[in-house]
């Protein structure tokens, strides 16, 4: 089988391979089942057992119902979907990556110098989990056996450096990453200077820095409404508070509140959950399609028209993880994310079309070639910064 009829890139050598020898349940994912279950419980408690008018009987059927739902969907996808994730998952690590594929296509890579050594993690049931952590970036929380804390509705939130699970040969697969990202850090691998794609990117206004070579220049051909179920859930979390707030106008009608001030709270209430639910999605829509997309020898940007001027993000290819192609687009994140984890702002609710996000690549005609591309780049700017640093030892320790 080829290389690139294997996932690997061309001249990628695959090394080790593996899988968990058995689907257990994550401790880390029962936190949110128990702590909705807890609250519903302490609410069945506390609430009242008195007579109550229709209006507040319905609120409480349908809070009930929601936290209930809610109990029920994350239980289910910590005892029954991760485990059968889990069970579908393979892991590789090649020469240049470690890959991780669920199903069909690679939920998550990274390159081996990005790393910091791994750890093994032995487990009770004779396997080992091996620990993947970013270079420079060590917590005692990596070695915790559960994920972090998740935080529910946040569409785009970056996903911790994962743990290869249940593995019978943990230790052959951290001397493997070990020796391949000694080899990556010291330069010991050929990588080949990729060739410009056709097109430029006058069109986009982009002026390249001086030396600096544009490899491809492209735009979205579809731009897709929602992107996975967080951003679905994200809206419809707001959206709740948006039919809530519906409600609280003739219930405050009906005791008598002054009506001015009643319709003004509820409007900017309703505005400033509608934003959140709706109103983000059409923003972000818009510009998604006003989007050009440029890649270089040095790095990934996204251009688009803010009025009269020219805005964008863009990002280092040294600081990128490498591509996850998933339902049409490319997504990028970052190496060394922020110590305290993702910003939290209006503009992060327009990922993945945010300014303070890396440049994520929506809509494309070609997605594997693109994300094959980037990875192509990004090796061939560390194959440039290798001879560099291998010209200035040669210079130093030459005799004067």
């Amino acid at each position: 089988m080829a290389d690139t009829e294997a996932g690997l890139l061309p001249g990628e050598r695959l090394l080790w391979t593996g899988r968990p020898a058995r689907a257990r349940v994550i401790p880390g994912d029962l936190i949110v089942p128990g702590l909705l279950l807890a609250l519903l419980l302490a609410a069945l408690a506390l609430s009242p057992r008195g007579p109550a008018d229709g209006l507040g009987l319905g609120d409480e059927v349908v809070t009930g119902a929601a936290a209930l739902a809610g109990v029920i969907a994350t239980a289910v996808r910590a005892l029954r979907v991760k485990p059968d994730e889990l069970r579908r998952t393979v892991y590789q690590v090649t020469d240049r990556r470690v890959l991780i594929t669920t199903g069909t296509r690679h939920a998550w890579a990274a390159y081996l110098d990005q790393l910091a050594e791994p750890i093994v993690v032995p487990q009770r049931d004779g396997t080992a989990d091996l620990t993947l952590r970013a270079k420079e970036k060590f917590s005692l929380s990596t070695l915790a056996d559960g994920q972090p804390l998740p935080r529910a509705f946040t569409p785009g939130i970056q996903p911790p450096f994962p743990v290869l699970r249940g593995l019978p040969d943990a230790e052959l697969a951290r001397q493997v990453i070990s020796t391949g990202r000694q080899r990556m850090l010291q330069g010991a691998l050929d990588v080949s200077p990729v060739a410009a794609q056709p097109g430029g990117a006058e069109h986009a206004g982009f002026v390249p820095a001086p030396g600096e070579r544009t490899l491809w220049v492209g735009g979205p051909q579809a731009a897709p409404w929602w992107f996975g179920p967080a951003d679905i859930t994200f809206s419809a979390y707001f959206a709740l508070f948006v039919v809530a707030i519906g409600f609280t106008l003739p219930w405050a009608r009906s005791t008598g509140a002054p009506l001015v001030p009643i319709t003004v709270f509820t409007a900017v209430a309703a505005l400033g959950f509608g934003y959140p639910a709706i109103g983000r999605v059409l923003r972000r829509h818009a510009r998604i399609k006003r989007s050009a997309y440029i890649l270089t020898d040095s790095r990934l940007l996204t251009t688009w028209r803010s009025g009269r001027r020219l805005a964008g993000t863009q990002c280092a290819l040294a600081q990128l993880l490498p591509p996850e192609v998933r339902d049409g687009s490319v997504f990028m994140n970052l190496a060394w994310p922020p110590r305290d984890g993702r910003r939290y702002s209006q503009t992060q609710l327009m990922w993945p079309a945010a300014s303070t996000d890396p440049p994520q690549l929506i809509g494309l005609s070609a997605p594997q070639a693109i994300a094959d591309l980037i990875c192509s780049a990004q090796l061939a700017e560390r194959g440039r910064t290798w001879g560099r640093s291998n010209t200035r030892t040669s210079e130093s320790e030459s005799p004067v």
